[in-house]
């Protein structure tokens, strides 16, 4: 919706846009989306931040109020994942030249891998030599799991992306949907056993 009210163009049901679509926003439409996605971000931190202090184990209600806002913590920090992951898409697409948009998607799960881990590194840091206060951890803890998530988000689209490319290859050969399935069942056979 909010990608909707600035840019002006619905998405499909994947989420996705046209390479076309993607760069004909410009930069004051990707700088609104940054910068909800830095206002997610901050509410995000802000109720992570409130759950640490105004929150009493003794309190009346205090599950289902911890609860509200840790659900309400998550849904701020996979909207401010989204709207930066689709800002610095839509600022990228703008200014690359070029039509391979799986190559795009790999050149934007790069850049946002390489910024969150830079800022991953610089939190724990922070985190690790007590600058920022015992109820400020969590909070911190908030942001480094939105970069988590960021980072996830990007390379999901990146692969998602080259088995399309790969599957539009060998689609004189095999049928798209079935050499989707057997490239997801290749997947899952090597990264389960890893991420186990």
């Amino acid at each position: 919706a909010i990608r909707f009210a600035i840019g002006g163009l619905l998405p499909d049901t994947e989420g996705g846009e046209s390479l076309s679509a993607m760069r004909n926003h410009g930069p004051s439409e990707w700088l609104v989306l940054l910068a909800c996605g830095l206002g997610f971000g901050t509410l995000g931190m802000t109720l992570m931040h409130l759950d640490g202090m105004i929150l009493e184990e003794d309190a009346d209600g205090w599950h289902f109020k911890k609860r509200v806002l840790n659900i309400s913590g998550d849904y701020f920090t996979f909207g401010n994942a989204w709207c930066l992951y689709y800002g610095v898409e839509w600022a990228l697409s703008s200014q690359l030249v070029g039509s391979e948009e799986a190559l795009l998607h790999v050149i934007i799960s790069l850049f946002l891998s390489a910024v969150a881990f830079l800022m991953i590194f610089v939190l724990d840091k922070v985190v690790d030599h007590g600058i920022v206060k015992e109820g400020s951890v969590a909070a911190v803890e908030t942001i480094i799991l939105a970069f988590g998530v960021l980072i996830g988000f990007a390379w999901e689209q990146s692969f998602d992306a080259a088995v399309d490319v790969v599957a539009d290859g060998l689609e004189e050969r095999v049928p798209k949907v079935a050499s989707k399935l057997l490239m997801s069942i290749v997947l899952v056979v090597i990264v389960f056993p890893a991420w186990r």
